[in-house]
C-alpha cells in the first residue's frame, strides 16, 4: 500500500510575490525492487510565484531530493500563464 503526505506553505512578502515552501515524502512503490528510484521519497520544493500588474504570472521553483536516489536530484519547474 502507498502511504503519502504532502504539506505547503505560501506567504505573500511583497505586492505580487509570494513565496512556497513544499515538503513531499510517499512510500516504495514497490515491495522487494533493486531499484532505488522505487523505493520511498523524500522531497522538498522552494519557489514562489511573481504576478504582474498586466495579468501575467510567473511560477518559479527548484525540487531537491532529501532521500538521496530516491527521484531526481535536482528538478527545475519555470511557469507562465496569464490570469483570465
Amino acid at each position: 500500500m502507498l502511504f503519502r503526505s504532502l504539506a505547503g506553505l505560501g506567504v505573500n512578502v511583497w505586492r505580487g510575490l509570494e513565496l512556497k515552501l513544499q515538503f513531499d515524502a510517499h512510500s516504495a512503490v514497490f515491495d522487494n525492487t533493486a531499484l532505488d528510484f522505487l523505493g520511498e521519497a523524500v522531497i522538498l520544493t522552494v519557489g514562489g510565484m511573481y504576478r504582474f500588474e498586466s495579468g501575467w504570472i510567473l511560477d518559479a521553483a527548484v525540487s531537491e531530493d532529501i532521500a538521496v536516489d530516491a527521484s531526481p536530484d535536482v528538478v527545475f519547474v519555470v511557469g507562465l500563464r496569464r490570469a483570465l
